[in-house]
Parts: C-alpha cells; structure tokens; sequence
C-alpha cells in the first residue's frame, strides 16, 4: 500500500450500500434548573444502558460535584474538567474516556462549552472582529467537536444547564420582553438537542422529566413524564439500540481517530498514515477520499484563521462591546438569547439556572 495516504484518491468520498440495521451507540440528553437531578439520573440511566460490568466515565465540568454520588451505580469514573471549556478540550476529554476503556461517557455539564471560561461566546469576543466574522473560527471549532461526539464508537449522555428564554418584541418605547419559558444552554440551533436518540426536561421540583419527551416512535413509552429515571429504562433502550447487527469495532475506532486526525490538516494526517502498519491503514483505506477532503478543509480552515489574525484592532478598545452584533441579535440580545443589557425577570425565581 502506498505511503502517500492521498494517492490515487480521486473517486467518489461517497458510497451507495444496502441499509442494514446495525448496533448504534445512542446520544441523551437531560436538561433542567438546579437541583432537577440531571447528574443523578444520568448516572442511574448510563448504568442501565451498559450493564452491571460497563464502565461509565464522567467529564465533570462542575468542579468535581458529580463525585457527590461517587460509589452509586456500581461505581463509576471520573474526569476532572477545568477550564478554559474550548471544543478541542471537550473532544479531547471524549477521546481519553475513549481510549481508557469507557463504556459510555457522559457531559456534566456540555454548557460550559458554550457559555463558559473558553467557550464558543468568550471565543468569540476575543477575536477582536465585529459582527458575524467573530463567529466564523469559534463555531468551526464547535462543529469539530459535535461532529466528534455524534460519531463516537459508545453511547453519549449531555448534561445541559437551562435559563429562561427572553424575547424582545418591539423597539423603543414599545419594546416588551417575554419570558419564553426554559430552554437549554447550548447552540442557539439546540443540535445537541435534536441529535439525540432521547431528550428529557427534568423539573426541578420532581427531579422527573416532564414532556414533551424527544424519543423513536419504538422506545417512546420507555421513558415517561412524571416517573424517575431508572436503570430499567437504559436497560430497555439499551436492549433496542443492540437489536441490529454487530458493528466492526475495530475498523469504526480506526475510522473515527483518521477522521478526527484529519481535522488537523493534511501535514498532521500523513504523519499519522506514516506511524500505521499495513493492516492498520487497510481499516481506513475505503474512507481515504473522505480523509482528503476533511484535511484540506482544515488546511483552508487554518490559512484562514491565519489570515484573521491581521483584522484584529492594534487598539484593543476599538471594537465596541458586539453584543447586539451577535446571531439573533435583533430578536433575543445574542447567539444565547440573552439581550445585552442582561434584560432577565427581576424577580429571581424566575431566573434559575442549573449548576
């Protein structure tokens, strides 16, 4: 096989083949205020999903809280999450549980990658642009990650703070700000929401999920509003997902390491490609025209972002604050719903936020 891992690779990235149900990690999500029990239920459902012997790694990004409930569940591990919260560090975090041995991962909490020290926001201001082309190289990053996650080789559960949603309407004088009710703190297109196989709202009064439930039409009656999360269910979700055929491991692991080295670029893929053995390189060998397409775009991604660094301002202050310059500006303050002027209810029960 050659040593140049883009050579003769000009056919189709794509390929036509006969659908075959196949064994599918799945992707949850829980989301609520404080004290809706999001950790506590993940951890019971993941223990549910991956049976009395699987082994459950949990990212904590909520300065070691999670270990409150250490030793439940049949016991569990843990993965000290600091900031700063950037993307590659969420990625990072997924390849180590991944690489350790995890059966199942789980996010407590995936705001922060949004909303905290380092995410997408404070990346954003930084760059020093204004308008839309701030967002440009944060949200790149963010796509990375999602992609990362979307496609691990084992289930996936997304803790996911919430707020109050708030809604300008009309300008001026005739300006009204409506409370929308809860939502969580994500991207403002909510894709770690819509992605997953299952999404619950926990309520913070009840600690149950309340409706409307996301779920297939064949697991919809396995999770219901108004019970607890419980081992059970993951046990039966657990149960559809694996009623397809066997997946190769082997080659899906190989397959997602490839694509996430390719993201590097192409100088970072050939290195990669040249410390791989034979049998190695023929469990990526019929995804290398995906593999070169994927490491161009980050080469043109990093020339770019190269590029972007002469726009900045020599004057740190000339870029005024860029609040209402963000996505949804006009509607809702910003890419997280939130006005500039911080315009949420006065009255503090109506302004929870999960910790």
């Amino acid at each position: 096989m050659s040593s140049d891992p883009f050579e003769n690779t000009n056919g189709s990235v794509f390929k036509v083949t006969e659908a075959i149900r196949e064994q599918i990690p799945g992707l949850f999500a829980f989301w609520g205020y404080s004290d809706s029990g999001k950790t506590y239920s993940s951890l019971r459902f993941a223990r549910g999903l991956v049976g009395p012997e699987g082994n459950i790694v949990l990212v904590d990004t909520e300065n070691g809280r999670a270990k409150l409930y250490a030793g439940k569940f049949g016991g569990w591990r843990h993965i000290d999450f600091q900031p700063p919260f950037s993307p590659d560090r969420y990625t990072s975090a997924l390849n180590t549980a991944i690489d350790d041995g995890a059966s199942i991962v789980i996010f407590d909490s995936m705001s922060h990658v949004w909303e905290g020290d380092g995410g997408i926001i404070e990346q954003a201001d930084a760059t020093g642009l204004k308008g839309l082309g701030k967002w440009k190289a944060p949200k790149m990053s963010y796509k990375r990650m999602t992609n990362a996650l979307f496609r691990a080789p084992i289930p996936v559960i997304f803790c996911l703070r919430a707020k109050d949603k708030n809604v300008q309407k009309g300008r001026g004088k005739d300006a009204e700000i409506i409370n929308m009710g809860p939502t969580p703190i994500c991207d403002p297109s909510l894709s770690l929401i819509y992605e997953t196989t299952v999404a619950c709202h926990m309520e913070s009064e009840t600690r149950k999920p309340i409706g409307p439930i996301k779920a297939p039409d064949e697991i919809a009656n396995v999770i219901k509003e108004g019970e607890f999360i419980t081992e059970e269910m993951g046990e039966k979700i657990a149960e559809w997902l694996g009623g397809g055929a066997e997946a190769d491991q082997k080659r899906l692991d190989a397959q997602r390491k490839a694509r996430e080295i390719a993201t590097k670029g192409t100088k970072r893929f050939r290195e990669h490609w040249a410390a791989l053995n034979k049998a190695e390189r023929a469990l990526i060998n019929d995804i290398r025209p995906d593999l070169k397409q994927i490491a161009e775009s980050a080469d043109k991604e990093i020339a770019e972002k190269d590029d972007q660094q002469t726009d900045v301002p020599d004057d740190p202050f000339d870029d005024e604050y860029t609040s209402n310059d963000s996505p949804g500006a006009a509607e809702a303050g910003g890419p997280d719903g939130r006005r500039s002027d911080d315009s949420t209810s006065s009255n503090p029960s109506e302004n929870k936020e999960a910790a």
